[in-house]
């Protein structure tokens, strides 16, 4: 009688592990560590959102600053931060004082004088030039980030109305799983029962 209960038992927890299984299939309910695999992409997305909100604010300020000073592009915190526009400089500076040493000594109309003055102004026209890269890769790498930070607020909106579909799924999984459970923990009793009779049974009680 109790194998034959247990038999059923058996039947019992398998159905409602396949009804389990059948219900997270058809809701596309795909489960990873115990939670579901929507809720830890939402999770993620929100992290990878935030970084690309705050890098959109500080390109956001870098290239704000950089329309504001127009008029002196060497303020911008990126000119300050260039090696190259550093080095230009430095090579200006050198330039400017043998200008006008050699205006001192040879006059405007020297070579000499005409050369350094060429250099001078090839100099200047490689910072300018310099400088206008840095504020369009600034803009550019702006225009990107605000592509990147709208494309994650369109997926997380996306994943939050899915989510929403699936937390009303969620309640019934629940309520499928909860049954699974109980049912197991009939047949792990039957199963427990079962073997405590056959240990009965074969104890041999006739010397006793």
């Amino acid at each position: 009688a109790i194998t034959a209960r247990l038999d059923e038992q058996r039947k019992r927890v398998q159905q409602a592990e396949n009804a389990v299984e059948a219900y997270k299939s058809a809701n596309n309910m795909v489960m990873a560590a115990g939670n579901l695999v929507s809720d830890q992409e939402l999770t993620e997305l929100n992290t990878q959102l935030s970084a690309a909100q705050s890098r959109t604010a500080t390109l956001k300020a870098q290239v704000d600053q950089m329309r504001k000073q127009s008029g002196t592009p060497d303020a911008t915190s990126e000119a300050m931060r260039s090696s190259v526009i550093s080095s230009l400089r430095s090579q200006e500076a050198t330039l400017v004082d043998q200008v006008s040493q050699l205006g001192t000594e040879l006059g405007p109309r020297h070579p000499s004088m005409i050369a350094a003055l060429q250099q001078l102004r090839d100099t200047r026209q490689l910072i300018a030039r310099e400088l206008g890269r840095i504020q369009t890769a600034t803009e550019t790498d702006y225009e990107r980030a605000v592509a990147n930070q709208q494309a994650l607020e369109t997926k997380v909106a996306s994943l939050k109305n899915k989510s929403l579909d699936t937390d009303q799924a969620s309640v019934r999984l629940r309520e499928l799983q909860r049954e699974f459970e109980a049912v197991r923990s009939v047949y792990a009793t039957y199963l427990q029962r079962a073997q405590e009779t056959r240990e009965q049974i074969n104890v041999d009680s006739t010397n006793a």
